[in-house]
């Protein structure tokens, strides 16, 4: 259960950035704006993945073998 809520918290933080990012990308007049907020955006996504394929794997492991 701590581990579900934790992924609600922590997708509710990615979905909200994302937000924030895709609104900087597109008013952005400036491209050095625009990349900025592209490599935010792309760091964003291989983070969340990271953090979802390898953390929880790891932490549900520790959890478990733990008396």
């Amino acid at each position: 259960e701590k581990v579900r809520g934790a992924m609600i918290t922590g997708m509710t933080m990615t979905f909200t950035t994302v937000g924030a990012l895709a609104v900087m990308l597109i008013i952005a007049i400036s491209p050095v704006i625009t990349q900025f907020a592209a490599v935010l955006f792309i760091g964003l996504l291989v983070d969340t993945a990271t953090t979802w394929l390898m953390n929880v794997g790891m932490t549900l492991w520790y959890l478990e073998r733990k008396p």
